[in-house]
């Protein structure tokens, strides 16, 4: 039965009844309209599209904090070598041109002295193996006469195990994916691995000249080039550092690396966690170069000595294109210095090298002729000697 007003107002039906509630009555929502939810959305995007700048700023910071870190503890490594050799490392890290990697090299110094240099990479560079793992895996070291890419012989040690030479066995085995194996168990997870380049002064010290100023390679057969070991004074030993032509302040010695050189830009075999076709890093810089053409100098002075040469040579520039802006979005570089401080320069044409004076073209790639690597801030001549630099 329907209760009418006259009910109501006999008082048969109570006034407090949840049908006659003096409060309107509304239906319970269970949930968001769909413009409550696209505008609840709009303001989450608009403030993750806010937020991730930022973080992403945090995130390069921490990583070139890293960096910058792990270049410091490399150079830290230097300086304990050369007080017990009185050279700041062994040379280059290259089996073609310096020998045998886990014996020579600045990498083979430091991980023999108890740096892990593998442990100490550029977080920010996509480059995770130094390209002398690309040499490792195509080279035949039995056929390299510019250098001892066999190094020393197997030792026995006093239990009689054999204590394996691994640039022996790895040129010595019978497949790639042995040799994979080899260098993934004797040199990457024993820390023999960097994505750092050296510097040439590092590891070059200075070109030898004859006296009409050309490269003189004491190894006859071998090409005549400031990037051969046999055709420089080899590693920069202490005595040069202190009677310098510039500061220390001012002599780049390791850098974030670029892409290795054809035709060892790539692993051609998976090494534990890298693939085949990985971008490899470059081992060190090329060294001077003619400041217009980024050639061999060109000798045109008359008769013999300094007098023909020294012309010809000082109108070069140190070629670094061996190092490569690899953070804050491949903008800018950290270079490790002589005197153990890490310096931050900014690539500013965005063509990812870093210019300290070449003309722009397309055979060198710099796309404009902006200084990147100011004349006061780096060393650039051909020579650290103060008697050849004018």
């Amino acid at each position: 039965m329907e209760y009418g007003h006259d009910r109501i107002c006999s008082g048969d039906i109570p006034l407090n009844s949840p049908r006659t509630s003096a409060t309107p009555h509304f239906a319970r929502r269970d949930g968001f309209t769909l413009l409550e939810v696209l505008v609840t959305m709009t303001i989450i995007a608009i403030l993750a599209a806010i937020a991730m700048p930022v973080l992403n700023r945090v995130r390069e910071n921490a990583r070139d904090t890293i960096c910058r870190n792990n270049l410091r503890q490399i150079g830290t490594g230097l300086q304990q070598y050369s007080t017990r050799m009185n050279y700041l490392s062994s040379g280059a890290w290259d089996w073609k041109r310096d020998g045998a990697v886990t014996e020579v090299g600045w990498v083979a110094d430091l991980v023999r002295q108890g740096t892990r240099v593998g442990d100490l990479l550029c977080p920010s560079s996509k480059l995770d193996v130094s390209k002398v793992y690309a040499e490792l895996l195509t080279m035949d070291p039995t056929a390299n006469t510019c250098a001892d890419s066999i190094g020393g012989k197997d030792q026995t040690l006093p239990d009689g195990s054999i204590l394996v030479n691994p640039c022996r066995a790895i040129g010595a085995a019978a497949s790639d994916t042995a040799k994979a194996d080899l260098i993934r168990d004797h040199l990457l997870l024993k820390g023999y691995n960097t994505n750092y380049a050296a510097g040439w002064f590092l590891v070059r010290g200075d070109v030898v000249l004859d006296d009409l100023g050309d490269l003189v390679n004491s190894k006859p057969g071998c090409s005549k080039s400031p990037r051969e070991r046999s055709c420089t004074t080899g590693p920069l030993p202490l005595a040069r550092v202190t009677s310098s032509k510039a500061p220390s302040s001012m002599v780049p010695i390791m850098g974030c690396a670029g892409v290795a050189e054809n035709p060892l830009h790539m692993l051609t075999v998976k090494i534990e966690e890298h693939e085949s076709g990985e971008f490899l890093a470059d081992s060190y810089t090329i060294g001077p170069r003619d400041k217009t053409t980024l050639k061999a100098p060109v000798i045109t002075g008359s008769g013999t000595g300094m007098k023909r040469w020294f012309a010809g040579w000082n109108d070069t520039l140190q070629d670094y294109r061996g190092w490569a802006p690899q953070h804050f979005g491949e903008t800018s570089c950290n270079l490790l210095f002589l005197d153990g401080s890490v310096q931050n320069f900014m690539d500013q044409n965005e063509d990812r090298l870093l210019n300290n004076g070449f003309p722009a073209s397309s055979e060198t790639g710099f796309t404009s002729d902006a200084v990147e690597l100011p004349e006061a801030l780096v060393f650039s001549k051909w020579s650290l000697d103060p008697a050849r630099v004018r």
